[in-house]
């Protein structure tokens, strides 16, 4: 019985060892059939405001058809609204985050950071000078990299951008038509204009419009640096005969959104009172909830 019994201690023993060398030979397989889905991530040395293309998290598609690729069919440049207080906390968080993704990914502040890098407009801080970063912002970024982009993004550092959403949704344009997109508004421009903090969109013709026919015509666009700057721009873009586009899906939700998610999803988040219920352009659906292809918030 005794030797018996050892027997079966000994079966045992072996039994456990096996697997262990079986479960360890496994993890060695695994390991070397997939370690290229580990994605490094990119680091950019040069000081240049242009981001490459993000590495796929997928294995052997890292060379991507241009053919089937937005990101090289639909070039978008970012621009970003921030000042010297926000370069290294919310600017930073976008260059480390969604900014990646645009083709061309721009700061525009008051002070240069080389870090980022930021330009320096020549534009005081303040938010009634925020009219006046925007018009510099715009004639930089024509001057400088007009043919490296189609379309034209301009968001707050604190804004977050679905690039991916956003080249989807702009496929279907014509950048070389005078057209922008954003979360719209009614009161002040008749044709509607678009929330700042949502951040908008122009096509390659408006912004020509903008810097070649605005930019220096008092007429059209306001001249000084002062102003609430989504409202002077949309009477801007009225004046200078560019459609203030409708951005909502077939079921008449949004895509674009000026608050955190929170206060558009949870009802009575935005109180009944509130500015917001009189100015937006289109009546909200009963539908509370985020589309897959939503673009900003």
């Amino acid at each position: 019985m005794r030797c018996l019994s050892r027997r079966n201690v000994m079966l045992t023993i072996s039994i456990v060892f096996g697997c262990c060398i079986i479960f360890l030979m496994n993890q060695s397989i695994h390991q070397l059939l997939t370690g290229n889905n580990v994605v490094v991530p990119h680091v950019v040395h040069e000081t240049s405001s242009k981001i490459p293309k993000a590495h796929s998290n997928r294995v052997n598609i890292a060379q991507v058809d241009e053919k089937t690729d937005l990101y090289g069919k639909v070039r978008v440049l970012c621009w970003i609204l921030t000042s010297p207080d926000n370069h290294k906390t919310k600017a930073l968080a976008v260059k480390e985050t969604w900014g990646k993704r645009c083709n061309v990914l721009l700061f525009m502040s008051s002070a240069v950071d080389p870090i980022l890098p930021s330009v320096q407009l020549p534009v005081r801080e303040g938010r009634n000078q925020l009219w006046g970063k925007t018009r510099e912002a715009f004639r930089h970024i024509w001057n400088h990299y007009r043919d490296e982009a189609d379309w034209f993004l301009k968001a707050d550092d604190d804004t977050y951008v679905i690039v991916e959403n956003l080249r989807y949704f702009l496929t279907p344009y014509n950048t070389s038509k005078a057209l922008w997109f954003g979360h719209k508004y009614k009161s002040i421009v008749e044709t509607g204009y678009f929330s700042g903090g949502a951040g908008y969109v122009l096509s390659k013709e408006a912004t020509r419009r903008f810097v070649e026919e605005g930019y220096f015509n008092a007429l059209a666009c306001r001249h000084d640096h002062e102003g609430a700057e989504d409202a002077e721009m949309g009477k801007c873009m009225q004046n200078l005969n560019v459609s203030a586009m409708d951005t909502r899906d077939s079921k008449g939700r949004g895509r674009f959104f000026p608050f955190v998610p929170e206060q558009h999803y949870f009802a009575g988040k935005i109180t009944p009172s509130y500015w917001y219920w009189n100015n937006i352009y289109y009546a909200p659906t009963q539908v509370r909830c985020f589309r897959h292809y939503h673009c900003s918030q």
